[in-house]
């Protein structure tokens, strides 16, 4: 499509105009280049700087057949264009409203911090400062049409650490506790069942009926699938804590009079 409405409108502008040798009306052509650099920057990923451009094409003064496609191409790129919330925060998730913003080399104006910013998709790069913390430096990447993605920036104190800790997780709490109460289950049916058994064995063995002998397996019965849910249970409490991920632990830090950091 690009290039075609500088055809469409370069023979309307002949069409019009008395002499051949007449120049097409500058407003024509500033309305078909702003289209055609449109075009251009949005095929190349340059999103904002498309939408610069095509909103120039798609103004009034710009001839109807241009202004149209341009409109429709802004909708589009409007829509393409993602955005990215900058959440700096100290090492304990506090967020840090003084914090000095720098996205992709430019400065972030303080009244922008926690707002959305449009950016173009790709990397991008912010670095975070603040008096009494240690400047940070993140990469992100932003896809098409992923709008308000939040990207958060921690700012430690001098001397703050961060160490790791595995926690038992709560599934595995829970599966242990059915773990439990299916090893609990097996052993009062089996003694339950073995109990009977040996009433069976002491009374009428080996000449037992089959109405006594049908007595004794509900409770041999419930105690083997009893103590398989126990295992099964188990299992997969133990699974699930060695697939678990160990969690931050920040150990914060202080600076003595003396000017020794202390850790706490």
């Amino acid at each position: 499509m690009r290039g075609g409405i500088a055809v469409v409108v370069l023979l309307a502008a002949s069409a019009t105009s008395a002499p051949a040798s007449a120049e097409p009306e500058k407003p024509a052509e500033k309305c078909v280049a702003a289209a055609d650099r449109g075009q251009l920057l949005r095929d190349e990923g340059k999103l904002r700087a498309s939408r610069a451009e095509l909103v120039v094409c798609g103004a009034e003064a710009c001839p109807t057949v241009v202004r149209r496609e341009c409109v429709r191409w802004l909708e589009d790129v409007e829509a393409r264009i993602p955005t990215v919330v900058v959440a700096p925060r100290d090492g304990h998730g506090k967020d840090l409203a003084g914090a000095r913003l720098v996205l992709d080399g430019e400065p972030v104006d303080p009244s922008r911090t926690g707002r959305a910013i449009p950016l173009d998709p790709g990397t991008h790069t912010v670095t975070a400062e603040m008096p009494g913390h240690e400047a940070v430096r993140e990469t992100f990447v932003l896809r098409e049409r992923e709008r308000e993605r939040v990207v958060p920036v921690v700012l430690r104190a001098p001397g703050e650490v961060v160490r790791t800790e595995k926690r038992v997780p709560a599934l595995s709490w829970v599966l242990g506790g059915v773990a439990v109460a299916g090893g609990v289950g097996f052993g009062v049916f089996w003694a339950k069942g073995m109990d009977q058994v040996g009433d069976l064995r002491a009374t009428c063995s080996p000449y037992c009926t089959q109405e006594q002998i049908d007595e004794v397996r509900p409770s041999l019965t419930i105690a083997r699938v009893s103590g398989a849910i126990g295992i099964g249970a188990g299992v997969a409490a133990i699974a699930v804590y060695l697939l678990s991920s160990p969690k931050p632990v920040r150990t914060g830090a202080a600076l003595t009079p003396n000017g020794v950091a202390v850790s706490f």
